[in-house]
């Protein structure tokens, strides 16, 4: 079978006032018609809507918004404190390079075109929470979320709390 899908991905990053930053999102397919799964847009996990597992619900069509408010960058402050070995001057490295706190609201909605009997044909999910982010040594990311789901999906239940963290290197 053929079948055509666009999507789109817009993201946007506010500067706001005493180091604060806005940071909001969306992303969405549109599909001419039914499509195989790993072709699907996909909701539920740190890249769509926090507090649900990866890819929890699959859709022919979707969208998601995310936003979060930032705090200034603590690691910028930290690396200011450090000093060198001999205790006087900058180290020779940048140990901190961003670290932020945020707070979060995510929302997707997803649907498929020609649902089976008795299958679901439209999905929503949303969720808040809190989290950090960092980067550190250049090279090495991490980040934290504490997530509540606000709908009960297949494996998740509303208002059931969970963490999610990921760590990864870029080179």
């Amino acid at each position: 079978p053929s079948f055509t899908h666009l999507n789109l991905d817009v993201s946007h990053t506010q500067e706001l006032p005493e180091g604060f930053q806005l940071y909001g999102k969306v992303q969405g397919q549109i599909a001419d018609g039914p499509l195989v799964s790993s072709e699907q847009f996909s909701l539920g996990g740190l890249d769509t809507v926090r507090g649900y597992l990866e890819s929890e619900v699959l859709g022919d069509n979707g969208a998601v918004a995310n936003f979060e408010l930032r705090t200034p960058n603590v690691g910028g402050m930290l690396q200011g404190e450090l000093k060198s070995e001999t205790g006087d001057g900058k180290p020779r490295f940048v140990t901190f390079n961003d670290w932020r706190f945020f707070t979060f609201f995510d929302a997707g909605y997803a649907s498929i075109q020609q649902p089976l009997v008795d299958q679901q044909s439209s999905f929503v999910e949303w969720s808040y929470g809190i989290g950090t982010r960092f980067k550190s040594f250049e090279y090495f990311n991490g980040m934290v979320a504490l997530s509540v789901p606000g709908v009960a999906q297949q494996y998740t239940h509303a208002n059931s709390p969970r963490v999610n963290f990921r760590i990864w290197g870029e080179f």
